[in-house]
């Protein structure tokens, strides 16, 4: 879906784990309130891990940089009703 669409419309892209596939799959199950998604990355880092690249290989500026529309990695909270999401101790 083009970028200019997609400021009308938000994207539904529910076959991969997308920031919002991950959302809602998750908020069925913990609810909305007990989860994070985060999307690190971008169009430029998901390149270079498929060629085989080495972080150091790209910048501190193109590595930093995070676009939700390109995430090369895709990272969940989810905290179960009851509990104080601290971890075990």
């Amino acid at each position: 879906m083009s970028r200019a669409i997609r400021k009308f419309e938000p994207i539904r892209d529910y076959w991969r784990f997308t920031p919002a596939a991950c959302t809602q799959l998750f908020a069925d199950r913990f609810g909305q309130h007990r989860i994070t998604v985060r999307a690190y990355g971008n169009i430029l880092t998901s390149i270079a891990f498929l060629t085989g690249m080495a972080a150091e290989e790209l910048s501190e500026k193109e590595r930093g940089r995070d676009d939700p529309d390109f995430p090369l990695l895709v990272t969940i909270r989810a905290v179960k009703a009851g509990s104080s999401g601290r971890g075990r101790t």
